[in-house]
């Protein structure tokens, strides 16, 4: 599964978006928003670490690439 910390361009406020399987099998978004950077990346790394995510894509304010977490 994979996942996005991101924000909106010029938009407040950060968003932690990640793919989950629901109950009937079909994967679903979710997004989470957090006030600040670290709140989401924090989460999100986490999430990586616990084996629940293959791959976090981290997004600049402005909305470039920033890094990919794996």
């Amino acid at each position: 599964m994979i996942a996005e910390v991101y924000k909106e361009k010029g938009k407040e406020p950060w968003k932690y978006t990640r793919q989950v399987i629901a109950p009937d099998g079909q994967i679903e978004r979710q997004t989470t928003r957090y006030s600040t950077y670290a709140y989401a990346y924090k989460n999100a790394y986490r999430d990586l670490l616990d084996s629940k995510l293959d791959k976090v894509y981290l997004y600049h304010s402005w909305g470039t690439l920033k890094e990919t977490l794996e």
